[in-house]
């Protein structure tokens, strides 16, 4: 009786853990963005979280599973262009991570930000930047890799060839926050 018990609380966590690492991002790119651009940078994107842990759900923001209610952790993404100099000035995008759940993409800035031609490849590394400040709940940056406060000209020529990674405080960071969001603590 033990040994079943004992082997129904492992499943239990395996299931548990399993749901930890996967976010929803339920994107609202609009006419701003191409389809090409977009389906490239999200899938750049799921392959440096996928060195966390964390998968990611791609849904289009009006779809069913973006207006689902159910415990899987969701981000909102939106992007924005035209915007004005004084309005996060420098900033590529940004979260809020106290709030929890919404990233302005201000992708006119990326266009002209991206020296390489990539822009898939620039955006797949802003919306990781952005998501890792929501899924780590508070404002931080690290040192080197993609949640740097400013990429510098090296930066941009690493993402194109390698890619910026998660220094491995981030990937901690990331699953703490997960771990939260299950359990509520």
């Amino acid at each position: 009786m033990k040994i079943t018990a004992a082997l129904a609380m492992s499943l239990a966590l395996a299931v548990s853990a399993q749901g930890a690492g996967r976010v929803r991002v339920c994107v609202n790119a609009s006419t701003h963005v191409s389809f090409l651009v977009l389906v490239s940078a999200e899938a750049v994107a799921s392959r440096m979280f996928a060195t966390a842990g964390v998968s990611l759900d791609w849904r289009s923001a009006g779809s069913a599973a973006c207006r689902n209610s159910d415990q899987t952790r969701t981000v909102v993404l939106d992007f924005h262009i035209d915007t004005a100099p004084s309005e996060h000035p420098g900033a590529l995008a940004y979260a809020l991570p106290y709030q929890g759940s919404h990233i302005v993409v201000l992708f006119d800035r990326i266009e002209i930000a991206d020296g390489s031609g990539q822009v898939s490849t620039v955006l797949a590394h802003v919306m990781t930047h952005e998501i890792t400040h929501l899924l780590e709940g508070f404002s931080r940056h690290s040192q080197t890799g993609v949640m740097k406060a400013h990429w510098d000209a090296h930066d941009f020529v690493r993402m194109a060839h390698s890619g910026l990674p998660l220094a491995p405080e981030d990937i901690d960071l990331i699953q703490r926050g997960l771990r939260l969001h299950v359990t509520g603590d």
